[in-house]
């Protein structure tokens, strides 16, 4: 006995229409494999990235609480590099200290290149945090001031 040719058309675009499911669900789930490849090291670059920038924060941090600690850090220091690889959480920080800021937005500092010339003069504190790789940088300016306390009598 022969087949009708209705009952044969049913069966093969079920078929069809099993192939393409099948398909379709093969070509998501290797898309979605193969996003969640990526997902696990993007994760640490990001974890990396947010080490370096509180690592250079941090540097940053101790560089300002280092001027304004001491009075003659003008003296003691010169413009350029103040700290170099210095380990700290898991990573290293590099500081440079130099005289003046970057007016023109060209990425350097204009300045004399003079810390002790000029108590007035601008600082810019630059710190540099790495950590597995990632790397940022921070920079801030600074008026350096003096701490003056005046005691005055008090006319009764």
């Amino acid at each position: 006995m022969r087949a009708s040719p209705r009952r044969s058309r049913p069966r093969g675009m079920a078929l069809v229409l099993v192939l393409v499911a099948v398909s379709v669900a093969t070509i998501l789930g290797l898309g979605f494999a193969l996003a969640q490849s990526t997902a696990a090291p993007l994760a640490r670059n990001i974890g990396s990235g947010c080490r370096a920038r509180a690592i250079a924060e941090s540097g940053l941090e101790m560089a300002v609480a280092y001027v304004l600690a001491n009075d003659d850090w003008r003296t003691q220091q010169s413009s350029g590099l103040w700290v170099q690889d210095q380990p700290f959480d898991g990573g290293t920080f590099t500081v440079y200290g130099e005289d003046g800021q970057d007016i023109d937005g060209d990425g350097v500092v204009d300045g004399d290149g003079d810390l002790s010339d000029s108590d007035s003069d601008l600082l810019t504190l630059t710190c540099v945090g790495t950590h597995q790789g990632a790397r940022s940088t921070v920079r801030a300016v600074v008026l350096p001031v003096k701490r003056v306390l005046m005691i005055v009598d008090r006319p009764d």
